[in-house]
This record gives structure tokens, C-alpha cells and sequence, in this order.
């Protein structure tokens, strides 16, 4: 005989044998049950339900919030959990199986925690999957692209094994290690969505360390900016650019930035603007140098810039062989040794910027030019070889002793 009451739901099989679930508050704000079956077991446990106790009504053991669709989600839980309990407990006492503390807990993480299952998803299908919620970005785009050659390979084929084969692979045709490398985080986040999703994936893919290198990028230096500046265009589209890079250099400003550089203002000889990329207010000071450029410059598409820039460094001779990536087929990252105006883009005027001042003025005011707010993401501008440090500090130690002799 089964009997309902309100509040407390109870089943009865014999008049002797009964159990029921009331819920309480403790802590302020965690909701607890009580389990009991009979006189043999009494068990007090803790729900992964944290709530305002003056929404929490004891006489009702519900809860009644200003928010319907949050009272109502809460409220259907407590009673699916308590009938999903009272249900497995009629169905033991039925098998004359044991019902104790540890019998309860398990149930409690079956239902809360339950076994993962396997879906039957190529990995390709659940990147699509994956785009479909987290939205589409460049990395996916390529992840997904990579793919598309091995659209059979299921979820739950993506292992350790699979991962370092599809590494080697990307390495032989050819791809850069920090592309490589955010591709593998990117699968790993991908599986990691899975598994919050209840879906059997192998754990041994987070044992797998992304490739990477330390970065490889260019910057020119103070004598290589000159060459620029002296250098004499022949038309007023390499004057342009050539004016664009020059006032990137002295401010640090970020591409996007600079190309709007006449919509900010400019007093005093700073110019106040507001970051697209970080939405940072920042007051930067401009170099006398590059003053006079500003009110003649006229924006160009990244693309563009780039291509500029290359032939501008070109023709200004900053060409000493350099170690870098540049871009070839299928728009792939090759690495070899190529003359510098080839390495140049608009990143390097943030990356000259920084590494021309760093050592000269305190790095907390570098910082707050560039925009950084820590000193690692900061240093990995500094693109100035050890050997100019070590000079300086061979500089250094050479002043010291030579004071050192004039006062003795």
C-alpha cells in the first residue's frame, strides 16, 4: 500500500515498514533531507541547492521567489529528487536489500551525478555543434577546416594517441608551433564541453602538452626607425604610410587605433583616446617628431598597411637577414631566415614602441601607454636582443669603476 501526504511524501508497504524525505534549511542558505526508513536508518545529507532563506518556507519545504521560472525550477527539482528517492527505496525494502547511509549517498550521486554516455558524434559534427552554441570565431573556422578531411573520426575517438598523430601531421605540412598549439587547446576545451555534457570522452587528452616555442617577432630598433624617417617617398602613398608607422612607433597605438587616430582628441600634446580592443582610457604623449603627421593621415585596411609597410622597409633598406615567419601557401606560417622588411607588420610598431623605451623609462609607464595591466603580458613586447642588456650592464659596471678610482 503506497500512502502521498503533503510535504512529506510517504510509502508504505507494511504498516511497520515506512519512509519519508522532509527538506530543511542549515549553513543560512543549504538545503538539507532527512531521510528516514523506519527505526534502522535516519540520514541527514547536504543538496547542491544553495538559496535565500527568506524565500525558503519550512511549512511547505518550498521555496517562493519573485523570480516564478527560478521558484518553479527549484521547487520541481526537490520534488523529482524526493519521488526518484522514495521510489528506489520502495523497490529495496521490495529486494530486502540493505538501506543504509552509504546506500543513499550512492543514489544521491547517481542522480545528481549521472553516468556519462556515449553519443554517437563524429568530431567534425560536434565542432559544428560546439560553433552552434559558443558562436563561430577564426580558430574554429580552422579547427573545423582541418576537419573536414577527417569528418569520420568519432568523439570518442579524439584520445591521447589521436592527438599526437594529428600534431605530427599539422608539423609535416608545414604549420607553425603556436598554431599547432592553439588548436590543441582548442580541441581540449572542445572535449572538455563534451564531458560537461555528459558525454564519455577519453580523460588522457588533457595529459597532452600543446606545442609551443618561444615566439618569434620583429621590431625595429631606434637606429632602423631612423632609416625611416630619413628615407625620402617618391609618392604620397608611401608618405602616408610612412607617416602612419612613424606616429604607430612613438605611441604605441594598436592598429585599429591608429587608423582612427583624427577622431580622438588631441590637446596639449597628448592625445586622449578610448581603446576599441580594450575599451582603456588612455592619455598618451606625442613625439615633436611626428606632431605634424597626424592631421595628414589618411586610414588604410590592415591588409593594405601591411603590404605597405613591407615595401616601405624595403626601400628604406632595412633588409639584414632575420629569423621569422612569413606567410605562404594556403595562408601556412613558414619559418626560415628572410631579409627583415619581409618580417615587418603593423604589430611591430607596438613591439618597437616598447622595446625602445623599455630600460629608459620605469616599465609602469611604458604599461600605461601600451595599456598591459601585468608586467608578464608586457615583457613579451620586449623583443631587444640579451646582448643590449648585457651592455648596458657592462656600461654600468664600467661607470662604477671609474667612480670608484676618481674618489680614491
Amino acid at each position: 500500500m503506497v500512502g502521498t501526504t503533503v510535504g512529506t511524501i510517504t510509502f508504505t508497504l507494511k504498516s511497520t515498514i515506512m519512509a519519508s524525505i522532509s527538506y530543511r534549511l542549515r549553513g543560512g542558505k543549504t538545503i538539507y533531507y532527512r531521510f528516514v526508513n523506519g527505526r534502522e536508518t535516519v540520514v541527514t545529507l547536504r543538496l547542491p541547492y544553495k538559496i535565500n532563506p527568506l524565500e525558503w518556507s519550512q511549512k511547505k519545504q518550498q521555496i517562493k521567489s519573485d523570480n516564478i521560472e527560478y521558484q518553479i525550477d527549484i521547487n520541481n527539482n526537490l520534488n523529482e529528487f524526493k519521488t526518484y528517492l522514495l521510489n528506489k527505496t520502495t523497490v529495496a525494502i521490495a529486494k530486502r536489500e540493505n538501506i543504509d547511509i552509504d546506500w543513499v549517498k550512492n543514489l544521491q550521486n547517481l542522480y545528481f551525478n549521472p553516468p556519462k554516455k556515449i553519443e554517437d558524434y563524429t568530431f567534425y559534427k560536434y565542432i559544428e555543434k560546439f560553433i552552434s552554441i559558443k558562436g563561430k570565431t577564426k580558430h574554429l573556422d580552422t579547427l573545423k577546416y582541418w576537419m573536414s578531411n577527417s569528418k569520420n573520426v568519432m568523439l570518442a575517438d579524439i584520445n591521447y594517441n589521436w592527438i599526437q598523430n594529428f600534431v605530427d601531421s599539422k608539423f609535416m605540412e608545414g604549420y607553425a608551433e603556436s598554431t599547432i598549439g592553439k588548436q590543441v587547446q582548442l580541441i581540449k576545451r572542445i572535449i572538455k564541453f563534451a564531458q560537461q555534457n555528459n558525454i564519455l570522452v577519453s580523460g588522457n587528452i588533457y595529459d597532452f602538452k600543446a606545442p609551443s616555442t618561444k615566439s618569434i617577432n620583429t621590431y625595429l630598433s631606434n637606429e632602423e626607425l631612423e632609416l625611416i624617417h630619413n628615407y625620402e617617398c617618391k609618392s604620397e602613398r608611401l608618405k602616408n604610410v610612412k607617416n602612419l608607422f612613424l606616429v604607430g612607433c612613438t605611441t604605441g597605438l594598436r592598429v585599429s587605433d591608429l587608423m582612427k587616430i583624427k577622431d580622438y582628441n588631441i590637446n596639449n600634446g597628448f592625445i586622449e583616446i578610448t581603446t576599441q580592443k580594450t575599451n582603456q582610457p588612455l592619455l598618451i604623449p606625442i613625439d615633436p617628431r611626428v606632431k605634424n603627421y597626424i592631421s595628414t593621415l589618411r586610414p588604410l585596411a590592415h591588409p593594405v598597411f601591411n603590404r605597405y609597410i613591407k615595401e616601405l622597409c624595403e626601400l628604406a633598406k632595412i633588409n639584414a637577414p632575420l629569423k621569422g615567419y612569413i606567410r605562404g601557401e594556403g595562408n601556412k606560417r613558414l619559418l626560415g631566415v628572410y631579409p627583415k622588411y619581409k618580417l615587418i607588420t603593423s604589430h611591430t610598431m607596438r613591439r618597437s614602441f616598447a622595446s625602445n623605451l623599455y630600460g629608459k623609462v620605469p616599465t609602469v609607464i611604458i604599461m600605461a601607454i601600451t595599456g598591459h595591466t601585468t608586467e608578464k603580458s608586457f615583457l613579451t613586447y620586449i623583443k631587444k636582443p640579451q646582448r643590449d642588456f648585457a651592455e648596458r650592464l657592462k656600461e654600468y659596471y664600467l661607470e662604477k669603476d671609474a667612480g670608484e678610482r676618481q674618489i680614491a
